[in-house]
This record gives C-alpha cells, sequence and structure tokens, in this order.
C-alpha cells in the first residue's frame, strides 16, 4: 500500500514540473554558473564589448573565465591575428626573393634543401608560398592596387587556369583571366574574398570547360579532315603517275573529288 502511495506522489511531483523550451534549458544551464562566476563573466563581456545575447552553456562561460585568468583574452587574441593576417604572404615575398635570386646558394645546394633545413617547410609547402606570391603582385600590378592580401585569396585565384589546347595551360592568358576575374568581382562587390574568389572561379571554370569541349570536338573533326584529305591527296597522286589510269579518267577523277570538296564546304556553310 505504502509503494503504490510512493509510485502516485512521483508522478504528482513531475506533473507540476513545466515543459521547457530549448531556450530555457539554455538559460537553466547558463544559471548554473555561481555568482561569483555570473559577475566576473559580466566584466569579461564589458571589457571585451561582448553581447549578452548570445546562447552559451555554462561550461562555455567556464571556458572563457579559465582563458582570461591565462592571460588570453578576446581582444588579445584578435588585434593580434588582424596585425599578422598578412605574415604568410610577407614570408611568401621573402622565400620569392630568396628563390629566383638564386640566395639560398649561399649555403645549400637547393632551394628545397634550404626551405627544409632552415623553417622545416615541405617542398609543396615553399613552392605554394611563392605561388601565392607571385599571383599576388600579378593581379595587383595589373589592377593598380593592393587586392590580394592574404594567401587564402591567391590558393582560390590558383584553381583558375586557361589552356592553349586540351592540355597545356596557358600561363599569360591564365594570369590575364584571374586579375580580370579579381576586377570583376571587386567592381560587383567593392571588395574581393577568398569565398567570392571560389564562387566566381566555379561559375567562370564551368564556361571554360564547355569552350574546351567544343574546341575539342572541333580539332577532332580537323583531324578527321586532315587524315581524309592527305589519303585523297595520295591516291590522286597515285593515279597521276599511273600509266593505268588515261588522260581521261584522270580529270574525270580530278573533277570527282573537287565537286566531292564544293559539296562539302557548302555542308559547313549552312
Amino acid at each position: 500500500m505504502t509503494k503504490k502511495n510512493n509510485k502516485k506522489s512521483k508522478i504528482k511531483d513531475t506533473a507540476r514540473v513545466p515543459a521547457t523550451t530549448n531556450s530555457q534549458k539554455c538559460e537553466h544551464r547558463v544559471h548554473k554558473l555561481t555568482k561569483e562566476e555570473d559577475n566576473v563573466f559580466t566584466k569579461i563581456l564589458e571589457e571585451n564589448n561582448g553581447k549578452a545575447g548570445i546562447k552559451r552553456s555554462s561550461d562555455e562561460v567556464r571556458m572563457i573565465i579559465a582563458a582570461n585568468e591565462r592571460k588570453i583574452t578576446y581582444n588579445e587574441c584578435t588585434k593580434y591575428i588582424r596585425e599578422n593576417i598578412n605574415t604568410a604572404m610577407r614570408v611568401a615575398e621573402k622565400l620569392y626573393a630568396v628563390k629566383v635570386n638564386k640566395l639560398y646558394k649561399l649555403r645549400f645546394d637547393t632551394f628545397e634543401e634550404y626551405v627544409d633545413e632552415m623553417f622545416k617547410f615541405t617542398r609543396e609547402r615553399a613552392y605554394q608560398l611563392t605561388r601565392a606570391h607571385e599571383i599576388a603582385k600579378y593581379v595587383n600590378d595589373k589592377l593598380g592596387s593592393e587586392v590580394i592580401v592574404n594567401e587564402s585569396q591567391a590558393r582560390e585565384l590558383l584553381k583558375f587556369k586557361r589552356f592553349s589546347d586540351a592540355d597545356v595551360i596557358d600561363i599569360e592568358a591564365t594570369n590575364i583571366g584571374r586579375a580580370e576575374l579579381v576586377n570583376s568581382i571587386k567592381g560587383e562587390c567593392g571588395s574581393v574574398s577568398a569565398k567570392q574568389i571560389s564562387k566566381k572561379i566555379k561559375e567562370r571554370m564551368k564556361d571554360i570547360k564547355e569552350d574546351n569541349s567544343k574546341k575539342r570536338k572541333i580539332e577532332k573533326y580537323k583531324r578527321y579532315f586532315k587524315a581524309s584529305f592527305i589519303a585523297c591527296k595520295a591516291s590522286l597522286e597515285k593515279a597521276r603517275v599511273s600509266d593505268a589510269v588515261s588522260k581521261e579518267e584522270k580529270e574525270n577523277l580530278k573533277n570527282d573529288c573537287l565537286a566531292e570538296l564544293k559539296a562539302f564546304i557548302a555542308t559547313l556553310e549552312k
């Protein structure tokens, strides 16, 4: 009898607890902070111009407090990132200078040995940086302003390529295309981010792939026609020098070939 009463009382107790929304649950977790923690966090918010309306769990708040106790603050980190955001590009510029001016030859046989021993860079990482500088310098010089200023922008631009045929990259056309692409984004948006470059490249590369596909088809038809023409020419030459073919037959053969060629050209002009 006692057990049944306990069960009933439990059911009644839980029934009294109102349902909570997700936001209320989040607020409930934050309010698990002690009064002292709440005061410390309020002070940190004020010092870092923080937003009070952002949802934070109590664990997240305690992590922020612990970081500030270790002198790791939002303001200090953000300031450092802003001041050093282009460090990679400055490193890239100096690496490029060492590479093109052969300065590494003062102490090393190869550029790869230099970057490995001095900075523990892989060959790929070193060349990634020097290419980033090359692209940024070309585009910025072409546009007359510092538009490409960080590695992420340059890395996205590396994905843009133009081809002289199906397999060979046309370096000059590629560089001009990159500058035009950046200038187009700048004109549309005012600023140029890596994300905007990536989006624009996807659009452009789709068009370029379609153009290349058409070019490959045309090149294929040209090869077929050239091979057929060479074979036809060889046959005519054999007939011309052959004693077994009369002069009249040679003339007829020539006229037939001319008629076929004219008919073919007529189909191309339609």
